[in-house]
């Protein structure tokens, strides 16, 4: 044992380990990019994972809640159908009718007070009989209009459900699952191999290395001051381990040929998944614009419902009207009852006052004609005697001392007994 033969083991040792770190360094360097890859990727199928099940959650929304429930029931069904389109045009109907039936009535009811020349429909709004009917016209054409919508509707409603939803949308979660199914060699190979042969190639990759370094060191310590038995011992398991190190790093390359295949598969699987991820993505883009297109059409179901709601509108105030008027048209109706009894009582009145007068024109006359008598008894007994100018024209002034000048209203013209 010398020193040359020393420093040609401490050469070797270092030419092996220098070699066994570059080539650990790169196995460790690919494991750990594929690590990261993996890593990665899995954020990619969370990521698209979510975007999908967001995209289907806003088609089943605008399906069920937007389309079938709040335009289907609430709007075409309950509010157009039901609400104007039934109950609303029913009461038109009634009302149109009841206004018309009143009018023409009223219009067969003789005005007495006018000798039965005019009638009690004179002094209505004849006009006020067409209220309804020409809102009552425009039905035809705002139920074309809502099943025209309706058709609108039940064609958008179809392709939400079959070819968006159930068709597109779920095809592209047919292909997701696909993709990433677990069940698959390549979600095996990356969620469960990969993690257990990267921890077993790491650990072989230390070991070698390990193995190199320890020679290498054992190889640094020939050159110190060792006792001889102790320098002997070690040299020759140097020497032996020396001879073993091409061996050794045999299976180091090995290992790390392993490293280069299971990333040459994994870089392979990852590039397999991500023009996957790609098609989906453009898959999910398409949905989504499609979804967005649909949305978009609501704007129809929109500017129908504001003008059925327009015409909604203007009904009821109508409506109101007719129905105001018709309570107006049974009180003037009843009024003009209660006028002709207040003609009547007026007349009655009248009649009450003519007796009374007459009976105070009897009395008059009877005081008169006592008056007229007393006057001519005194011309008879002194008018002689008297000169004509004492009492000028009054002394044979023979007219009643009183004068009656009055005037009762006569309604018996108005009413017949």
């Amino acid at each position: 044992m010398n020193t040359s033969e020393i420093e040609a083991l401490r050469q070797n040792a270092r030419n092996f380990l220098t070699d066994a770190q570059e080539l650990c360094q790169q196995s460790d360097t690919k494991l750990m990019n594929l690590k990261l890859k993996i890593q990665n990727e899995q954020k990619h199928r969370t990521k698209l994972q979510f975007i999908i099940t967001g995209i289907k959650c806003q088609v089943e929304f605008l399906l069920n809640n937007i389309l079938v429930k709040e335009i289907g029931e609430n709007l075409i069904e309950h509010e157009w159908c039901e609400n104007v389109l039934g109950d609303l045009v029913q009461e038109m109907e009634f009302w149109h009718n009841a206004i018309y039936k009143k009018i023409e009535h009223l219009g067969k009811v003789p005005n007495v007070l006018a000798g039965g020349k005019s009638f009690l429909g004179d002094y209505v709004a004849q006009e006020s009989n067409g209220m309804l009917r020409d809102k009552l016209s425009e039905i035809p054409v705002i139920k074309a209009q809502v099943e025209n919508i309706r058709k609108q509707y039940d064609l958008m409603v179809h392709k939400v459900r079959n070819q968006l939803l159930d068709t597109k949308v779920r095809g592209t979660i047919g292909d997701f699952n696909v993709c990433y199914s677990a069940e698959s060699k390549n979600s095996a190979t990356l969620d469960h191999a990969f993690p257990d042969e990267k921890e077993r190639m790491e650990k072989e990759l230390v070991s070698f290395l390990n193995s190199f370094t320890d020679h290498f060191d054992k190889c640094n310590l020939l050159c110190e001051d060792l006792p001889a038995v102790d320098s002997i011992a070690l040299f020759e398991i140097v020497k032996r381990d020396d001879s073993e190190l091409a061996s050794i790093y045999e299976l180091l390359e090995e290992t790390a040929s392993e490293v280069s295949s299971l990333y040459d598969e994994i870089m392979s699987i990852l590039q397999e998944r991500e023009e996957g991820r790609h098609r989906l993505m453009t898959s999910t883009s398409k949905l989504f614009q499609e979804s967005r297109k649909h949305e978009e059409y609501l704007s129809v179901f929109k500017g129908i419902s504001d003008l059925v709601q327009r015409f909604k509108d203007t009904c009821m105030e109508e409506l109101q009207q007719v129905i105001e008027l018709n309570t107006f048209y049974d009180k003037f109706e009843k009024s003009y009852a209660n006028l002709l009894n207040e003609v009547n009582r007026r007349k009655q009145v009248s009649h009450k006052l003519s007796k009374i007068l007459k009976s105070c024109e009897d009395a008059l006359q009877e005081v008169n004609a006592k008056d007229i008598n007393a006057r001519q008894t005194f011309l008879s007994e002194n008018g002689q005697y008297l000169p004509e100018t004492i009492w000028q024209d009054k002394i044979d002034d023979m007219k009643p001392l009183y004068s009656m000048h009055y005037e009762v209203r006569d309604y018996d013209k108005y009413l017949q007994e």
